[in-house]
């Protein structure tokens, strides 16, 4: 353990590179198909249903997922879930081919990539967290961030250059090599067998993990704090599109634009947490990326809403990726030093569950508000409440000095 410990980073590099290269793929064919539905439909409604479509799985089958996670091999999953991915699009491909009808399709893929996905995220973030010396999960998770930021800012530039000169079933294909390639990088990444024997009786039911789960008060509070953020940040990404293309009268390289500069925040707050690591109390850093976050959300509206220029509102998606990636980065470093490796999969599925159930809800009222007020409305009324409640929880003592501390100096012997 000692040797794995010196040389963590030459062997999760293999593990990053490849979830990477595979991730990248997956988000261009996703961007996509968002486009193709977009085009298609021209409804905020067919959006919120893929959105909600995509949620499923997460709500309703993590706490499960994480499970079998923990009891099963990491890379097998990893491995199994690019494959099972791949076929749904092969098929799509097919659909394609013989130009069948393939939106109803398309929202079954969506369900079966979030599926895939879940599995391969789950089983990553716990490899990661057996791989890397606790005292480097800091950086680590900034390098995770970082490379969902290399992500967002790769992906839509891609997919919208791809869209322009060729077509959806090209696109397609592109993923199915990304995956190949992406398996080939996890082949080469090693891991520590798993402690917990294969017969052992894990608890797989939302309930019974949400148990275990509140006998840890840190994270069971931030698991709830990550709710709010999800209920502001889901149904504002899902709408973006619409809001290029309906309110802002812009194309698909318009949006690439903007997530790209998005992109470009997610990779700027990665860096800086990859190599600051954040305040000694880290819940003050998790409180300003979320100050951050709700205003960039506030400078995009009033961008939108007074047609400034496209450079201003690229700039406040820049502010709203760093935001988020700065609070997201400490939140889940804090999640992996203060949960128990083996039981790692079962409660990050249950607390992605909780914080994502909240999105639907998001959604279903986003989507009204959105009609009436267009979704500058929506982005106003974010950026208000992820201020609001960050400014409270700042200025909250008991909170800031007292719980949360508490139960850090504990477990490791330093401040949240």
């Amino acid at each position: 353990m000692k040797s794995l410990s010196a040389k963590w980073y030459s062997n999760v590099k293999y593990l990053w590179v490849g979830q990477s290269i595979s991730l990248i793929g997956n988000s261009i064919v996703q961007f996509a198909l968002i486009w193709y539905l977009t085009q298609k439909t021209d409804s905020e409604v067919i959006l919120s249903i893929a959105t909600l479509i995509n949620y499923i799985p997460i709500i309703f089958l993590n706490s499960f997922i994480g499970s079998l996670v923990d009891k099963l091999g990491k890379k097998s999953v990893m491995i199994c879930a690019s494959l099972l991915s791949v076929l749904g699009t092969v098929v799509l491909i097919i659909l394609n081919i013989y130009s069948i009808d393939c939106i109803y399709f398309v929202f079954f893929l969506f369900f079966l990539r979030s599926v895939c996905q879940q599995f391969q995220m789950i089983a990553m973030n716990v490899s990661v967290s057996i791989s890397v010396p606790d005292e480097r999960l800091d950086s680590a998770s900034g390098i995770n961030q970082t490379i969902n930021g290399v992500r967002n800012l790769v992906a839509p530039v891609f997919g919208a250059f791809l869209l322009d000169k060729t077509n959806l079933m090209f696109i397609l294909l592109v993923e199915c090599v990304t995956a190949v390639i992406g398996i080939f990088f996890v082949l080469l990444f090693r891991i520590e067998k798993n402690n917990r024997s294969r017969d052992a009786i894990v608890p797989v039911s939302l309930i019974a993990n949400f148990k275990i789960l509140r006998s840890y008060k840190t994270v069971f509070f931030l698991a709830g704090f990550a709710s709010i953020l999800n209920f502001v940040a889901g149904p504002s990404a899902a709408l973006l599109p619409i809001m290029v293309h309906k309110e802002m009268h812009a194309s698909a390289s318009m949006l690439a634009l903007l997530q790209t500069c998005l992109g470009f925040g997610f990779i700027a707050g990665g860096l800086l947490i990859s190599v600051w690591g954040g305040f000694n109390k880290r819940m003050i850093t998790v409180l300003c990326g979320t100050i951050l976050f709700g205003s960039g959300l506030l400078l995009g509206s009033l961008t939108v809403y007074y047609h400034l220029s496209v450079f201003v509102t690229g700039f406040a998606l820049f502010v709203v990726g760093f935001g988020m990636t700065v609070s997201n980065s400490i939140i889940f470093a804090i999640f992996q030093l203060l949960v128990p490796k083996d039981e790692q999969g079962r409660l990050f599925g249950t607390v992605s569950s909780i914080s994502t159930a909240i999105i639907p809800v998001g959604l279903l009222i986003a989507t009204p508000i959105s009609s009436l007020m267009g979704i500058k409305g929506w982005y106003l009324c974010g950026g208000i409440l992820c201020v609001s409640v960050s400014l409270m929880i700042l200025m909250n003592s008991e909170i800031m000095n007292s719980a949360l501390r508490k139960k850090r100096v504990e477990i490791v012997s330093h401040d949240i």
